[in-house]
C-alpha cells in the first residue's frame, strides 16, 4: 500500500535499550533537522534504566507530537525492534538511528534531495566517528555515486561500503521484501543491506557526512562473547537471503574477502574484548580455514588492510594481538 499524501515523507526507528544517558541527545538531533516531515518511533526492548521515562518526559516538553514512545512487552533484541519500527511506519522512506548516535542537522536534506532525482531504493552518506573524549574521524564509503543493486551488493562485500544501516534511508516498498532476521544479534547490519541491496534497481551513496557514530566501548561491538558461528553463519545468512536474480552475478572474489573480512573481524573484536585463549585459539583455526594463502593475493589486492591482517594473523598471531590491541587504544580510545 502507497503511503498518504499526508504521511511523513521520512519514518525514523530508534532501538532504545538501556540508553538513558543517551537518548535525549538521538532525539535533540532529529528535532535540529533541516527538513521538518517526519516521525520517529522509539521503540523500547525492555530496558532495565530510566530510558523510557526519559522519553515519555521529553515528548512531554517538547510537545512534539512527531515522536512516539512503544514499549515492548518483552526484550527481544534490536533486529526485531527494527522490524516492530517498520510495520508502525508511514513516510515513503524509512531511517535507522541507534539511541547513542545521532544526525547531522542537514541529513535528511541532503539525502532526500537525492533521492529526488529518480527512483531510488536506498540513498545513503558518510558517517563520523567519535570517541569518548569527542575526537571526531570522517568515514565515506570508498564507493560512492549512483550504483545498481548487484553493483551495492559487490561494494559492500568487498568493503568498499561500509556495512551499518545508519546513515541511509530505504524506500518504504523496499522494506516490504526485506526484513532484519530476527533470531540473530551480531552481524545484522550486513546481512540486511546486503539483502537491501540486491533487491533494489538503483542505490545512491554519497561522500557528504550526515550521520555521527558513538564508538561505546560498552557496546556489543566490543563485549559480545565471539564464536566461529558468527562467520559461518552470517555467509550463510547473506547467501539465503540475497535476491537470487542477483545472487549468481556476485563474484568470487566478492565472496572470498567477505568471508577473509568476517574472519579477521571477529578474531579482531574476539582480542580486543580479551577472549579466552581457547576462544582465540579457535577462532584463529577459523581464519586459517576460511583464508587460504591462495586467496590473499585476491583479498589483498581488494581490501588491502583486511588482506595484510589475514597475513599477519595466520602467520605471527601473537604480533597481530599485540598491533591490534595497540591500534584499538589508538583509533577507538578502547582497552590498554
Amino acid at each position: 500500500m502507497p503511503p498518504s499524501p499526508l504521511s511523513p515523507q521520512v519514518s525514523i526507528v530508534v532501538p532504545l535499550y538501556n540508553g538513558a544517558d543517551r537518548i535525549e541527545r538521538a532525539l535533540d538531533s532529529v528535532r535540529a533537522q533541516t527538513h521538518a516531515d517526519w516521525e520517529l518511533f522509539v521503540v523500547d526492548d525492555c530496558s532495565s534504566d530510566a530510558g523510557p521515562e526519559i522519553v515519555r518526559d521529553y515528548i512531554s516538553r517538547t510537545a512534539d507530537h512527531r515522536i512516539t514512545l512503544v514499549v515492548q512487552a518483552e526484550n527481544r533484541g534490536p533486529s526485531a525492534v527494527r522490524n516492530d519500527g517498520v510495520r508502525m511506519a508511514c513516510g515513503q522512506f524509512i531511517m535507522f538511528l541507534d539511541c547513542d548516535d545521532e544526525l547531522l542537522p542537514g541529513a535528511l536534506t541532503h539525502l532526500l534531495g537525492l533521492a529526488a532525482g529518480g527512483p531510488v531504493n536506498i540513498v545513503g552518506g558518510a558517517h563520523i566517528a567519535r570517541t569518548d573524549s569527542g575526537r571526531l574521524s570522517p568515514r565515506p564509503d570508498s564507493q560512492t555515486g549512483s550504483m545498481t543493486g548487484v553493483e551495492a551488493v559487490q561494494g559492500l562485500l568487498q568493503e568498499r561500503i561500509w556495512n551499518y544501516t545508519h546513515g541511509k534511508i530505504y524506500s518504504r516498498q523496499l522494506l516490504q521484501s526485506v526484513s532484519f532476521r530476527e533470531d540473530i544479534r551480531r552481524y545484522e547490519d550486513i546481512i540486511f543491506n546486503a539483502c537491501a541491496f540486491s533487491y533494489s534497481k538503483q542505490v545512491v551513496l554519497s561522500p557528504e557526512p550526515v550521520h555521527v557514530y558513538s564508538i561505546n566501548g560498552q557496546s556489543t561491538t566490543w563485549t559480545q562473547r565471539l564464536t566461529a558461528d558468527f562467520v559461518h553463519d552470517t555467509e550463510a545468512y547473506i547467501r539465503e537471503g540475497l535476491n537470487p536474480d542477483v545472487a549468481p552475478q556476485v563474484s568470487g572474489k566478492s565472496w572470498r574477502t567477505m568471508r577473509a573480512t568476517l574472519a579477521v573481524v571477529v578474531l579482531s573484536n574476539a582480542i580486543a574484548g580479551d577472549a579466552e585463549p581457547a576462544v582465540l585459539r579457535e577462532l584463529r583455526r577459523v581464519l586459517r580455514r576460511n583464508v587460504k594463502m591462495t586467496d590473499l593475493p585476491d583479498v589483498v589486492r581488494t581490501a588491502p588492510l583486511i588482506g595484510i591482517s589475514a597475513l599477519v594473523a595466520r602467520v605471527a598471531p601473537r604480533t597481530y594481538a599485540w598491533l591490534y590491541r595497540r591500534y584499538v587504544a589508538r583509533t577507538y580510545e578502547l582497552g590498554a
